[in-house]
């Protein structure tokens, strides 16, 4: 994997390095991205990163942009013409143009997706053969060519199209004709002329309405490959000699053509190159190549490799068919990592250095030496065997052991170069006292002392294990080290120092008592760093002990693991990330500490050790190593935060115009992401200034506003990874109105419309007034005349006329029976006029007496009858109007009855029309109303007058009293000699 490995182990790595999919879940430099994470399909043709920087992966499901935390995925259903997307790429206007396999296109602006309903002059962009690339020239318009056709297709800024027709230059290949004329990449050369680059070589024109001009028919080019905004690389043939060139074409300039090192057959899939100046080529047979100056440095064998990106992170993306998309880290070249291929299928537990010959390792199974790039296994197993400390000692031997079981001890250590195997001449096992926690061993004298819980054991220096002292001690022992001053510090329930075997409590530390020191290092003669509780850093400094974990300039958030220290860098490692802390010393005088983020994800750190200049990291992974001269140029890009969305009360604002005016209470939800492709974890801060003073700080990507109170508003977000520092923020402007209610011209229009009403008011009270005033005195003159009408002379001259005949006749008591009864009858008509209602019941009472005075008047040519109607309360007390049934029945007596020969029947019912009305029928018998009215006399004129009053009475105490009033007539018997007639009356009840 780098240039310093021997061949033979180089070939072995590039083979192994990526044989299956299964490896990236490996290798903590890639990773393996599927349906499962998001893709709409694992058939992956093209690969893009935007000027946004978002990424685009072209499948046959769709198109996807992702932003390194989720995949944003579009399909036929979000207007695409098809889900085969083959071909993605931006032009100067910000449009990502999405090339479909069947010849049509689409494109995508704004966070909309355009198609032939939306955008119209797509159609006209419609191909038999699909675009392969585009040339946008200095005016902005968009050149569309294919492979397999000699049309050029132009789009300008008013989106019209043109086409061009290349001529034809064909070529008989194995007996089949082929167009030579096919374009493959498309240049303006020297600010004025296009250039073609095509099979048939390359050709010159100022504009496509001119015939090309050959430059150069040497070369054949299959391919173009964009590299960076100037450089291209193009693929070409010779057929003269059939050899295979590349060209780079940089700045307007085609360099000269170097020997394709892969003598590739067929044309590549694509094709990158990377900022530290490697070449990536991927090709679908062969897998990808990774080349520096022309030279083969690596090869991946991907199953079906397809489109290639990087990203302005660094990282490379390849597409494959039918197996995902990967991701390999910037580093993937410029570091070692051996996976668990090489240690049995198993990661890394534990680092050990080998003197200054190399670095010992365990997979808690077997144990490895890594020395001059090889690596030696030590050939020793038992059933026993679990291992995950190794102790290399100055005699030249090596203990090995598990905690709280079983240690062994190996002399004589020697490499085998021919087996790649360590020799040892004595095996001893470390059994004396029960099983050992853990080993202690002086840097300076070679001293070694173990414990078990409650037991601290030291051991002879000359034979180590040879002779032993145990002594005992009342609390639990969690840890023991050699401080600066050589003194073994023993960790139990308190801190001593073990001295003489007496255990003396260490002032120094008082203040871990009771706190577990999980880990310890001597940085130099003065300084050493402790880790307490594994969320507590702090370095001991000339005899003062501050906290470093304080003094970051950025938090560690999860427990610190391991820790190893080369001047002047302390490393410390999380679960599954590293740190790097330079000058931790610079705490002494009261300065911030920078604590930066190695980007590279693990899955389960387990040991740190620092050798021969380099970092190694064990890990779950297997073994890392990472040159510590590179580890400054690991440059932690900061992220890239967006507005992923913004709603108001529930709808989604377009982010295009990063603005929004609202009014009134309103609820305002902000959606944020951000463009990270590390797998570093990222912290936003967001404030919404003109209400919060601070930014508010932590991992939440929504937040939600309501109710904001008129102003102007600016919602801004920022995000960082641990060591990088924030981002610029991203804005959005909310400018919040007035309501109509919080104008002063509301409260003024409010006032004048108050003003008005009270003004309307007031004159509609006086009309009202005036107008009800006219209708009692329109009903008092009617009651008037009702009562004139029905006290009128003729009446009054019948029956006075009556009585004398009575008296003639000597029938005293008859003529003073009709007497009292007309008596009684005026004084009811005049008790009826002081009210505008009258109570039904004397109501009926009157209509009584009218009738029985009318019938012996008439020597009882008719009987009458007044009845109830079913669901009539008759009992109920009901106000009627006065006076207003008498008219309609007197017209049934004179103009009905009178006139015809037999004997008339007066019938007069009473029903509920509505709850605040009556109906009252009045029918007779008579002659029926067409007869009637040639019968009327000029002296009877009076009653009709009666009956319009009446009417006209009804209709004001209607408008009085808000309800429906009514008269209706017909004829009772239509077609009989004596029809009869029906009257029909609607009067309002009190």
């Amino acid at each position: 994997m780098i240039d310093r490995m021997n061949k033979s182990l180089f070939v072995f790595i590039s083979i192994v390095l990526l044989t299956g999919i299964d490896l990236p879940a490996q290798n903590p430099y890639i990773q393996h991205f599927t349906t499962k994470d998001g893709l709409p399909s694992n058939t992956a043709y093209p690969v893009y990163c935007d000027s946004k920087k978002f990424l685009w992966f072209g499948t046959d499901a769709g198109v996807a942009r992702y932003d390194g935390n989720e995949f944003t995925c579009f399909s036929k259903k979000d207007g695409l013409n098809s889900n085969e997307i083959i071909i993605i790429k931006e032009d100067l206007q910000g449009r990502i143009w999405l090339v479909n396999l069947n010849g049509s296109m689409n494109y995508f602006y704004q966070n909309k997706i355009y198609n032939k309903n939306n955008a119209p002059f797509l159609e006209d962009l419609d191909s038999k053969h699909f675009f392969r690339d585009f040339f946008q020239d200095t005016d902005s318009t968009i050149y569309f060519y294919t492979f397999k056709s000699l049309e050029i297709v132009a789009l300008n800024t008013l989106n019209q199209v043109k086409k061009f027709l290349l001529p034809s230059i064909s070529k008989t290949y194995n007996g089949i004709e082929t167009d030579l004329m096919s374009v493959r990449f498309i240049t303006r050369f020297s600010g004025e002329i296009i250039r073609l680059y095509t099979s048939a070589g390359i050709y010159a024109l100022h504009d496509f309405t001119q015939e090309p001009r050959l430059v150069s028919g040497t070369f054949s080019f299959d391919k173009c490959f964009m590299l960076n905004t100037n450089k291209f690389l193009l693929q070409a043939y010779n057929e003269s000699d059939s050899t295979r060139w590349l060209f780079e074409y940089i700045n307007d300039t085609l360099h000269p053509p170097v020997k394709d090192p892969l003598n590739y057959p067929r044309h590549f899939s694509s094709a990158i190159e990377t900022d530290r100046k490697v070449l990536w080529i991927s090709t679908r047979e062969r897998g990808v190549f990774c080349i520096r100056n022309n030279v083969i440095i690596n090869h991946i064998n991907i199953a079906e490799a397809q489109g290639m990106a990087q990203d302005h992170e660094g990282n490379i993306w390849i597409n494959t068919i039918n197996h995902g998309v990967y991701k390999f880290s910037p580093y993937y070249i410029t570091h070692e990592h051996y996976g668990p291929e090489f240690f049995n299928n198993a990661g890394i537990t534990n680092l050990c250095p080998y003197g200054d010959q190399g670095v010992w390792m365990t997979n808690s199974n077997r144990v490895y030496l890594l020395k001059d790039h090889e690596f030696y296994t030590l050939n020793f197993s038992t059933d026993e065997s679990s291992y995950d400390q190794l102790y290399f000692l100055k005699n030249n031997s090596l203990i090995i052991g598990k905690g709280s079981y079983k240690f062994f001890y190996f002399t004589d250590i020697e490499p085998l170069e021919s087996a790649r195997l360590i020799k040892h001449s004595k095996l001893q096992k470390i059994s004396h006292c029960g099983n050992l926690k853990s080993i202690a061993i002086s840097p300076l004298t070679g001293k070694m002392y173990a414990y078990i819980p409650n037991h601290l054991i030291s051991f002879s220096n000359e034979l180590y294990f040879g002779e032993e002292d145990i002594t005992h001690i009342d609390e639990r022992i969690h840890n023991i080290f050699f401080n600066l001053d050589d003194e073994l510090v023993v960790n139990a329930k308190k801190n001593y120092i073990f001295r003489d075997g007496t255990f003396i409590p260490n002032e120094k530390l008082s203040e871990f008592d009771n706190k577990i020191i999980t880990g310890h290092l001597r940085i130099n003669d003065s300084i050493e760093v402790y880790n307490v509780d594994g969320d507590s850093i702090y370095l001991s400094c000339r005899h003062l002990i501050f906290n470093l974990t304080q003094a970051l300039n950025k938090p560690i958030d999860m427990m610190v693991k391991k820790m190893a220290y080369h001047e002047p860098s302390l490393y410390l490692s999380t679960l599954q990330n590293v740190f790097i802390c330079d000058f931790p010393e610079n705490i002494h005088d009261g300065q911030s500490v920078d604590l930066r983020l190695i980007d590279i994800n693990f899955r389960e750190v387990n040991d740190l050790l620092v050798f021969n200049d380099s970092l190694y990291v064990a890990s779950d992974d297997g073994l890392t190593i990472i040159p510590e001269a590179g580890i400054s140029q690991m440059n932690l890009h900061v992220p890239i935060p967006y507005l992923q969305s913004v709603q108001v009360n529930g709808t989604d604002i377009n982010l295009a115009k990063q603005e929004i005016k609202i009014s009134g209470k309103s609820k305002v939800r902000f959606s944020f992401s951000c463009i990270n492709y590390s797998a570093a974890p990222i912290i936003y801060s967001y404030q919404l200034a003109g209400i919060d003073t601070s930014w508010n700080i932590g991992t939440a990507r929504e937040v939600v506003y309501q109710n904001l109170s008129k102003g102007s508003y600016v919602f801004r977000v920022k995000a960082q990874k641990p060591g990088s520092g924030f981002s610029l923020p991203v804005d959005f402007k909310i400018e919040v109105t007035a309501t109509l209610w919080e104008r002063p011209l509301f409260y003024i229009g409010v006032l004048m419309l108050i003003a008005g009403w009270i003004l309307w008011s007031a004159h509609r009270r006086q009309k009202r007034k005036r107008l009800l005033l006219e209708m009692d005195i329109q009903l008092i003159t009617l009651e008037q005349k009702a009562l004139q009408s029905m006290m009128n002379p003729h009446f009054i001259f019948n029956v006075l006329g009556s009585i004398q005949n009575y008296i003639l006749q000597s029938k005293p008591a008859e003529a003073g029976l009709y007497l009292s009864q007309f008596a009684r009858l005026i004084r009811q008509n005049l008790n009826a006029i002081n009210a505008n209602m009258i109570d039904l019941e004397e109501e009926i009472d009157r209509l009584k007496n009218y009738l029985d005075l009318e019938r012996l008047r008439m020597e009882n040519k008719f009987d009458y009858k007044i009845e109830f109607e079913e669901g009539f309360d008759e009992e109920e007390e009901l106000l009627i109007p006065s006076m207003i049934v008498q008219p309609f029945v007197e017209n049934a007596v004179w103009h009905g009855i009178s006139n015809i020969s037999g004997k008339g029947m007066i019938s007069v019912s009473l029903g509920q029309q509505a709850q605040d009305t009556v109906r009252i029928t009045v029918e007779d018998n008579g002659v029926g109303m067409k007869s009637a009215t040639r019968h009327i006399s000029k002296s009877e004129q009076h009653l009709n007058l009666g009956v319009e009053m009446t009417r006209k009475r009804l209709e004001i105490l209607g408008k009085k009293l808000g309800v429906k009033t009514s008269i209706s007539y017909y004829e009772k018997a239509k077609g009989s000699h004596n029809p009869g007639t029906r009257v029909v009356l609607v009067v309002p009840v009190g």
